[in-house]
């Protein structure tokens, strides 16, 4: 049938599903490595990039385009926010005159946390820059988020440390992790274009690719079915990518915070926006006017 915008209505999880998607130890029984979580860097990241979608609702090229100076503490970016806080005492120490940090609530710190990341003392912040369709916002993030974040980032540092000191041409390790940490990818790919001659380019990360962002979604819902926790899902088939996590969470906050501020966490620039996933949840919006083509592009574009 023709696609009429203004009778669409937005894909949702079945209930239940997002809580569990919204769980830290539910998302390390998902993804779990199979020999060691450094050689199997990328279930780290897998789960971490998870958790984010799960709790910020960004869309698929939101998630690729992060760069880790996306993520800061205070006034630290987040590897010197980390670095400070392995420096200083734990919480319940008797150490006096400084901060005292939180360890992570972590159940195989050897599995879930190789690289031995520790919560900064300020609250960790995800900056998502604007794009054509969707505005830039800020995510105070909670606890069980960097529960699985934390120790991906912590990870990717000491990755890019060892490939610094891999490098055959000399090469200051301060100067390098400066352009390929900070400004390179949160989630990099696992694969690597190829130079002129035909061999991987291996001296720094690449962003991924969509395909590859739908993969790892796809094996979320699907340990989740295995494990019998998405038994609301039944076997309907649901979409499985960014955008049905996404819709959920618009509807949520649409449900439990003044409709500007949902807004304004879904990046829309307009209350039109929301139409379309408020009307499947029966979610009447201030705006009672027609998708204009702003606010049909920023559908597109969170699709």
């Amino acid at each position: 049938p023709p696609y009429v915008p203004k009778d669409a209505q937005g894909v949702v999880l079945p209930p239940g599903v997002l809580a569990q998607l919204q769980n830290a130890r539910q998302l390390q029984d998902v993804f779990v490595p199979t020999t060691d979580s450094r050689r199997q860097w990328w279930v780290l990241r897998d789960r971490a990039a998870v958790a984010l979608v799960a709790e910020c609702g960004i869309t698929t090229a939101e998630l690729i385009e992060l760069k880790l100076c996306d993520l800061g503490a205070g006034p630290d970016n987040i590897v010197q926010a980390m670095s400070k806080a392995a420096q200083g005492p734990l919480f319940g120490s008797d150490s006096e005159g400084e901060v005292p940090t939180l360890a992570l609530n972590l159940r195989d710190p050897a599995i879930d946390n190789p690289a031995s990341a520790r919560m900064p003392a300020s609250p960790v912040v995800l900056t998502v820059r604007p794009s054509h369709t969707l505005q830039g916002r800020d995510f105070v993030l909670p606890g069980w988020v960097c529960e699985v974040l934390l120790p991906w980032v912590a990870l990717r540092e000491d990755m890019l440390t060892a490939m610094a000191c891999s490098l055959a041409a000399p090469v200051h390790p301060s100067d390098y992790l400066k352009e390929h940490s900070l400004n390179g990818p949160l989630f990099p790919s696992r694969q690597s274009p190829k130079d002129p001659d035909g061999k991987s380019i291996k001296d720094r990360f690449f962003a991924m690719e969509s395909a590859t962002v739908y993969l790892m979604f796809k094996r979320a819902f699907a340990g989740l079915e295995a494990d019998g926790v998405a038994g609301a899902r039944g076997k309907a088939r649901t979409a499985q990518g960014t955008s049905v996590i996404r819709n959920t969470l618009i509807q949520h906050w649409l449900r439990t915070m003044p409709e500007e501020e949902a807004k304004v966490r879904a990046g829309f620039k307009t209350l039109e926006g929301m139409r379309v996933i408020a009307r499947a949840a029966g979610i009447t919006t201030s705006s009672n006017v027609s998708p204009d083509s702003t606010a049909q592009a920023e559908i597109e574009g969170a699709d």
